[in-house]
């Protein structure tokens, strides 16, 4: 495999400017522009699909149920004021939001922007060719906004915000990587991924899936097309592509983007990926955000086995996975050793994270406690049960049923009271687990 990796590290220039315009005896200072809080059903702007701080507890928690007379799609949870806002796209293309303020969610009013402009008409706002697009907010001026996405996206990508900037990054259909916003608008061409999911770091950095490619022919993300390619990019004054990772055939990453945490003692998060091969499967493969090979994992050992990463747990250096989910298989749990990902934990807990032929990579999602624990919620594979599981030793610890067909991506939050919220799309609705702040007992 190494031999079949090329990688191309365009160097970066640094460049420092600093700049005072003095009159008289004032000194005028640029203002800096504070980050929005950007909301994404991906959990976090760079994948990680890991709630930080928040303890689930099924057997106790509080159960808020949402009856609605259309199926959610997509969810996500963000902050307003503290608490908890839970944001729904439903079949029709509509959108509904709620808030946690101490007692059952209450709806909460949402605004529609495009571009920085308001947007009036939201019905099928989000319905693009049939494929409903999972929703991107923002909170300014106390209160939750949702990007609308711009109508020549791909239709089976999905938008992201800069958080830095403000600006909207998206998936043209003809492959390029548009920017738009604070009235400019500039397009790189990259051939990205047709459904990419576009990763962006604090410093509006992109990571992307590019070079499509049915060379590998597994067909269980929603098509037969796979990505040939990763690249970073750097997004500003100039947009450019900064690292380039390519995979020679017959290998292929698997997957709709890669997870972008920080595992390694190295500068800067690592991107964490499946690569399948028709023969050997499924393995996972840890690179840095310049491109070096740092670390994989063991194949599977036969083609078309699929390996899901789930969420980076970079605080006990842990990676959740399940493998072959569609059996269900195993889930697994990553460390990393040198140059080499090991299994440190596994077992057959029958719960899984997918639906075959879904593009839907969301129901599975990893907690790391207040005492330190990585734990992750599944879902059965009649889909109307979840199950948290203890990842070290690997193992069902509680589980709840959904209230119906389990529709939706699986997300979670902690509000600013230390309030865990855990939130699922059903076909009967949705279905909120409050767990109470966890009381650490000093020793």
């Amino acid at each position: 495999m190494l031999n079949s990796l090329r990688v191309k590290h365009f160097p970066l220039l640094l460049v420092a400017i600093t700049i005072s315009t003095i009159l008289g005896c004032k000194t005028i200072k640029q203002e800096t522009v504070k980050p929005l809080s950007v909301g994404t059903f991906l959990t976090d702007t760079t994948g990680s699909k890991l709630v930080d701080g928040g303890q689930v507890d099924l057997e106790n928690a509080k159960v808020w149920n949402i009856p609605l007379d259309q199926k959610p799609q997509w969810l996500l949870y963000t902050t307003l004021n503290g608490q908890a806002v839970l944001v729904a796209t439903l079949e029709d293309g509509s959108a509904k939001a709620w808030v946690n303020n101490g007692g059952e969610p209450h709806p909460l009013e949402l605004t529609f922007q495009s571009s920085g402009k308001h947007v009036t008409e939201t019905k099928n706002a989000f319905l693009l060719n049939s494929a409903v697009v999972p929703p991107v907010t923002f909170v300014k001026n106390s209160k939750v906004h949702i990007e609308v996405p711009p109508k020549d996206m791909s239709p089976h990508s999905v938008h992201a915000l800069l958080p830095k900037s403000g600006k909207t990054a998206y998936i043209r259909k003809d492959g390029a990587l548009v920017i738009q916003g604070n009235g400019t608008n500039s397009e790189l061409m990259v051939n990205a991924l047709p459904d990419a999911r576009i990763l962006v770091d604090q410093n509006d950095k992109i990571a992307l899936y590019a070079a499509p490619t049915n060379r590998y022919q597994h067909a269980v993300l929603g098509d037969d097309i796979e990505s040939a390619r990763l690249l970073v990019i750097e997004t500003g004054t100039e947009n450019k592509v900064v690292t380039t990772i390519e995979l020679e055939s017959p290998y292929v990453f698997e997957g709709l983007a890669p997870l972008w945490a920080d595992i390694h003692e190295s500068e800067g998060r690592e991107l964490i990926t499946t690569i399948s091969h028709i023969d050997m499967g499924s393995y996972l493969a840890v690179y840095s955000e310049a491109g070096e090979l740092l670390a994989k994992g063991p194949a599977i050992g036969t083609g078309n086995r699929w390996r899901h990463v789930i969420s980076a747990d970079t605080k006990s250096n842990s990676i959740g996975v399940v493998s072959m989910p569609h059996g269900p298989g195993d889930v697994e749990r990553y460390e990393m050793k040198d140059t080499t990902l090991e299994i440190a934990q596994a077992n057959w807990t029958q719960y899984t994270s997918h639906a075959m032929h879904s593009r839907n990579l969301g129901r599975g999602l990893g907690f790391h406690t207040p005492k330190g624990e990585f734990e992750m919620v599944l879902v059965n594979p009649t889909r109307d049960t979840i199950a948290l599981h203890s990842m070290n030793p690997v193992e069902v610890i509680a589980t709840a049923p959904v209230g119906g067909e389990l529709i939706s991506n699986i997300v979670g939050v902690v509000d600013a009271g230390g309030n865990t919220f855990l939130a699922v799309g059903s076909d009967s609705g949705i279905r909120i687990w409050q767990s109470a702040p966890n009381k650490i007992i000093p020793n």
